[in-house]
């Protein structure tokens, strides 16, 4: 891969109350023991009651970077609903385009799902502020080469024949027209470029959306919201206090940060890498933490994990810095076997490389006889073929305070 701008699309492979039209607005929504499973509705109750109980899941609902995201929506509101966790942060539950609109289905058919079991949602769809778009003669040579190299290739596998077939092709396009065209990837190259050209889109994956919904049993109390520094794909952070139905209060975050990527230059102006760029949003994340007096539990897919027996690193100098500031991951503290959340044996990962990336850490608080679970590392039918719900394991934990 070549160019910086090759970067707007192999980034978004590790990708890592509003109505449709995409206004922003919070939504409340009323309506050492260890496993591996699919099966996510284990009893969470103790001998006092409820024990607390938070699940974290990256369901891969991004089209046209993870494979089979349109056929596995099924499988995976049917895997969310089925989570038996008090609290749960989901990532990558991206917008859909429906023609020119953009939509929430996808939120909105997990929040029906789990309406039943967590009746309180939290979510946030920021306003679009940048605009990118393309000429007509700067887009002709990638036309040719994708109408040669990658006709009759289906949409949603499209950025990696143009990554490795047009890799030159996309790359002397400028900056602009790179981001516009990923923007709109997971449709046909004939749409994206009529997206693009004589016209402006996001500049960022899913018109700017962060792919975030946080699920809870109980009211999601002094929400917050904060956007952050970011290239390619908007980061952001959710918060809210809840009281569980152990009684315990607590303050929970729910993020998806930077990806880091290897071999290609980083595409922004503001730092000189993804490693840089995710370094400030730990930073700020560790800064907002540490202002809260509640045990907090920060949950979702942070893209950097420590080397263990049967893991690789990623990014262990961002991941070192929870642990500097005496924040626990109780996953990784309590699970005896290999604790890989993104894994070379997913059969929609194409790497060698096993990493502990999606964690759940306690601040404030000593978690107490915790367990930790895998979830969903079983493969289902997705249209007659055995495929892994998502890119990622879900990691689920149950502890007291």
């Amino acid at each position: 891969m070549t160019m910086l701008k090759i970067a707007m699309i192999a980034a978004l492979l590790m990708i890592g109350c509003s109505d449709d039209s995409g206004k922003s607005g919070p939504s409340e929504n009323n309506a050492n023991n260890t496993n591996n499973t699919n099966n996510t509705n284990g009893s969470t109750t103790g001998e006092g009651g409820e024990r607390p109980s938070f699940a974290t899941y990256n369901v891969g609902l991004a089209v046209g970077f993870v494979p089979l995201a349109e056929e596995r929506k099924d499988a995976v509101v049917s895997a969310v609903s089925e989570i038996d966790a008090d609290v749960i942060c989901l990532q990558e539950v991206w917008l859909n385009q429906v023609e020119d609109e953009w939509r929430q289905d996808n939120i909105d058919a997990i929040i029906a799902a789990t309406q039943a079991t967590h009746p309180h949602a939290y979510y946030q769809i920021g306003e679009v502020e940048s605009a990118v778009g393309c000429t007509e003669e700067e887009v002709a040579p990638l036309e040719t080469c994708v109408l040669g190299a990658c006709d009759g290739v289906p949409d949603g596998e499209l950025s990696g024949c143009v990554i490795q077939n047009c890799s030159t092709e996309f790359g002397a396009v400028s900056s602009d027209c790179s981001s516009c065209l990923v923007g709109q990837l997971g449709n046909p190259f004939e749409d994206i470029k009529a997206a693009c050209v004589g016209s402006t889109q996001s500049a960022y994956y899913s018109n700017g959306h962060n792919g975030l919904l946080l699920l809870s049993k109980t009211p999601l109390e002094d929400q917050f919201y904060e956007e952050m520094e970011a290239v390619q794909v908007a980061r952001s952070i959710l918060a809210a206090t809840t009281t569980l139905p152990s009684g315990d209060e607590v303050r929970v975050y729910c993020n998806h940060l930077t990806a880091e990527i290897t071999g290609v230059e980083y595409p922004g102006d503001e730092f000189d890498s993804y490693e840089a760029e995710q370094k400030v949003q730990v930073e700020r994340l560790i800064e907002l933490v540490g202002e809260e007096t509640l045990p907090t539990v920060v949950l979702g897919d942070f893209n950097a994990g420590p080397a263990d027996e049967g893991l690789d690193a990623e990014l262990p100098a961002n991941y070192e810095l929870y642990m500097n500031a005496g924040w626990t991951n109780v996953f990784l503290d309590v699970y005896t076997g290999p604790a890989c959340t993104y894994c070379s044996s997913n059969t929609l990962v194409d790497s060698t490389t096993d990493k502990a990336i999606d964690h759940v850490f306690v601040v404030n608080a000593e978690p107490i006889a915790a367990r930790g679970d895998l979830l969903f590392t079983e493969t289902v039918d997705v249209e007659g073929a055995q495929s892994h719900i998502s890119d990622h394991f879900g990691v689920r934990v149950i502890f007291d305070f």
